[in-house]
């Protein structure tokens, strides 16, 4: 099990390839991979899209994506 948080300065579904995986500022678990991630709309954020690679994570130290 990995770990990812995606962080945005409110609340927003993460979508991760095509589908609702959790929230931002919040853990999510995943299995180890490469992921693309971006958030629900409004689209008033950038990088519109994140591909990541998510591996060899924990819930203290977990894969950060950040969205502005």
């Amino acid at each position: 099990m990995e770990f990812l948080l995606v962080t945005f300065r409110s609340d927003r579904d993460v979508v991760i390839e095509g589908e609702v995986a959790g929230l931002t500022n919040q853990l999510i678990t995943l299995g180890p991979g490469t992921y693309t991630i971006w958030l629900a709309p409004p689209t008033d954020y950038t990088p519109l899209r994140r591909r990541v690679v998510v591996r060899d994570t924990s819930p203290l130290e977990p894969e950060e994506v950040v969205f502005v």
